[in-house]
């Protein structure tokens, strides 16, 4: 299991999948885990102000977790993991929980975070 998490969105959107390739050719098979945003996602991970305090630039943003499998052939999308659901979010604030709940309801939303997760 190789586990990419914090990597992929501040990679440019080229070298996302040549990455990939490159790992999938290194090791005979395995698993990939990594989180990604949808461009909206990235739209709001700019605002974190952890982000912009290192001045890091996020940029590889996925909408369709299948177009991975194109760019990388051996490649097989397993699941989609949403970041955030609503059991999760009890320790959080009032406006947090409304809309982790939300989320749920708007495409939109339920991929601005998730994890992926695919088979090599």
């Amino acid at each position: 299991m190789v586990v990419a998490e914090g990597l992929t969105p501040y990679l440019a959107a080229e070298e996302g999948p040549r990455m990939l390739s490159r790992l999938v050719a290194h090791l005979a098979s395995g698993e990939l885990m990594f989180d990604a945003y949808s461009r909206f996602g990235l739209k709001l991970l700019r605002l974190n102000p952890a982000v912009k305090a290192t001045g890091a630039e996020v940029q590889w943003a996925i909408e369709d977790p299948r177009e991975l499998e194109r760019a990388v052939p051996k490649l097989r999308f397993v699941e989609d993991i949403p970041a955030y659901k609503p059991e999760n979010a009890r320790r959080m604030g009032w406006v947090a929980r409304l809309f982790i709940r939300l989320w749920k309801h708007i495409p939109a939303l339920r991929k601005v975070g998730r994890l992926l997760r695919y088979r090599f």
